[in-house]
């Protein structure tokens, strides 16, 4: 991928600055438990940018895809099983493990809540009977997991007309699903709050568990917009291989900067950079600016809910693009590379996958047993909350995540990929390059 070690750094760096934002968008999800789901202090926390920021439009994960389909190549199907079972299996262990060990809201089956998602369908699965908020966030990676093995299947890779049609299946796909009142991502960022959002049994589980008495009642209307959009788009791999493809499309695409050799550059192309990068921040940081009272017009709602995340994917892509591309080439931009690149990302970034897995049962804690009580008067109370629990939450993840990792996800990985491997796979000490993929 052109320009050597130091720029494919800068895969490290988005993939840090992407989990990070991960951590900030559920711990703001998270901490809207502890106001009231209406009312002036609601709309005061809705309209906050601290807030805003932290939610970051909900679009991490595609941007996650868009990097496992970049780092995506094909090895055969059965040495693909083993380097991805090894690699994500023993994550998903520690984190069944962990709500094992602390609770969770398993409704008396933590076998069903926890098999499905360690053999990689969990995603396929009603979220409201078999979802449970230890293991839900591991439907990522049955997509993950399904799109390569797709990938692996087919008898050559996708050629790049083949890819973007898969791009514009995808959109499709999402635009068929739109509901405009149930499958609508707009109204999804509507309902925000987090009480709102979640099923009856886990309602009541944080209730009893936490002994903590909710600020609102329940919202069956939006439980039941919540579980129809979940079920039929959010978890599906049918509807979220857009963003795998952008990633793939972005590997051609740095392959053919390979042989580029012109240095310099004619003025229509250099207005065409400043151009897509202009969109490509705009997209990604346009979500941060607080929300206005204005309701979008159908149309738009529909654009949002079929094409934002493979949208928000592609821009990332774009920018990545530029860091990547060896430094002669028209398109490299050396300040975003250089930014991509700091030393500082690589240790987050390695940490990243199982952060991902136990960060939110860490901000369940900090949230309904240390900060149920404080007294949250203003938005700015409830800003200034989000920040220390942002903050304590990604020490805390990443701190556990590297014990962890020492301890045991980096000897179950080795010792997976050992039973599963084929004849002249790769070998166990190089295993680690072979699997940091995501």
């Amino acid at each position: 991928m052109g320009g050597g070690r130091r720029r494919l750094e800068s895969v490290d760096g988005l993939r840090a600055l992407t989990h990070l934002s991960v951590i900030g968008f559920h711990t703001a999800l998270v901490t809207t438990a502890l106001v009231p789901s209406s009312g002036g202090l609601w709309d005061g926390v809705r309209q906050h940018p601290v807030h805003t920021c932290l939610v970051f439009g909900g679009t991490q994960v595609d941007t996650m895809f868009m990097l496992s389909g970049l780092l995506f190549k094909r090895r055969g199907v059965r040495d693909y099983v083993a380097t991805r079972v090894a690699r994500l299996l023993p994550g998903m262990i520690i984190c069944a493990a962990l709500g094992l060990a602390l609770g969770d809201d398993w409704g008396g089956a933590a076998a069903g809540k926890v098999l499905p998602y360690m053999f990689f369908f969990g995603n396929y699965l009603d979220a409201q009977k078999w979802g449970s908020l230890t293991m839900t966030l591991a439907w990522s990676n049955a997509v993950d997991f399904q799109v390569g093995l797709v990938l692996e299947l087919l008898p050559t890779p996708p050629r790049e007309s083949v890819s973007y049609g898969l791009i514009a299946l995808s959109l499709w796909l999402r635009g068929r699903l739109f509901d405009v009142n149930s499958i609508n991502m707009f109204l999804i960022g509507e309902y925000t709050h987090f009480g709102r959002l979640m099923s009856q049994r886990t309602y009541d589980w944080v209730r009893d568990f936490y002994d903590y008495e909710w600020p609102s009642s329940p919202d069956p209307a939006a439980r039941s917009l919540s579980a129809e959009y979940v079920n039929k788009m959010y978890m599906r791999t049918h509807t979220r291989f857009g963003p795998f493809v952008v990633g793939t499309c972005l590997a051609a695409f740095l392959k053919k900067s390979n042989n580029n050799t012109t240095t310099s550059s004619a003025v229509s192309t250099t207005i065409l950079r400043m151009i897509t990068t202009f969109f490509a921040f705009s997209i990604l940081i346009g979500p941060c600016v607080p929300p206005g009272d204005a309701v979008p017009d159908v149309g738009t709602q529909f654009a949002i809910t079929a094409a934002m995340r493979t949208l928000s994917a592609t821009a990332a892509a774009s920018l990545l693009y530029r860091a990547l591309v060896k430094a002669d080439n028209p398109w490299s931009l050396p300040i975003l590379e250089r930014f991509l690149s700091a030393k500082c990302w690589k240790p987050v970034a390695r940490l990243s996958y199982l952060s991902y897995l136990i960060h939110f049962r860490i901000i369940l804690e900090l949230v309904f047993r240390f900060c149920k009580n404080v007294a949250l008067e203003t938005p700015g109370d409830v800003a200034r909350l989000e920040l220390c629990v942002f903050a304590i939450s990604t020490l805390a993840s990443l701190s556990a995540s590297a014990l962890l990792h020492v301890w045991i996800e980096a000897p179950l990985q080795r010792l997976i990929y050992s039973l599963l491997a084929p004849p002249g796979g790769h070998d166990t000490k190089d295993f680690r390059v072979c699997v940091l993929k995501k």
